[in-house]
């Protein structure tokens, strides 16, 4: 009866702390933020949406998806990026430089001297 009583403890115990172990069912599917520049943003005033993929960069017209400017973008250190793009309107060039402010967040000045801001899109 003893040897029973021991077993049975040794079981609830290594059930016990198996739970502990494991994932929970509300965090085991839980996406981590995506961190990084690729991605799509959008601009705070919804007009354009601009895509970083692997150096390339395109912006598109959120209302007809329209391509309205394409170019490319170089890393300059983990939480700052150099674009260089195209406009495609008037084939006007223009630099920009962005820091990263927060994972979902660019804050972004172009060589006009214009500040804006772009928040991550999922």
């Amino acid at each position: 009866m003893r040897r029973i009583a021991t077993t049975a403890s040794i079981v609830l115990a290594s059930l016990s702390l198996a739970a502990c172990v494991g994932p929970s069912p509300d965090r085991a599917n839980i996406a981590p933020a995506q961190t990084g520049f690729d991605g799509r943003w959008g601009d705070t005033s919804g007009v354009a949406v601009s895509t970083l993929n692997g150096g390339s960069f395109t912006s598109t017209a959120t209302d007809t998806g329209s391509l309205l400017a394409q170019g490319s973008y170089r890393n300059l250190s983990p939480t700052r990026i150099a674009i260089e793009y195209t406009r495609l309107s008037n084939s006007e060039k223009i630099a920009v430089n962005c820091d990263q402010v927060a994972a979902n967040r660019l804050t972004c000045v172009n060589s006009g001297g214009t500040r804006f801001e772009l928040t991550r899109r999922t």
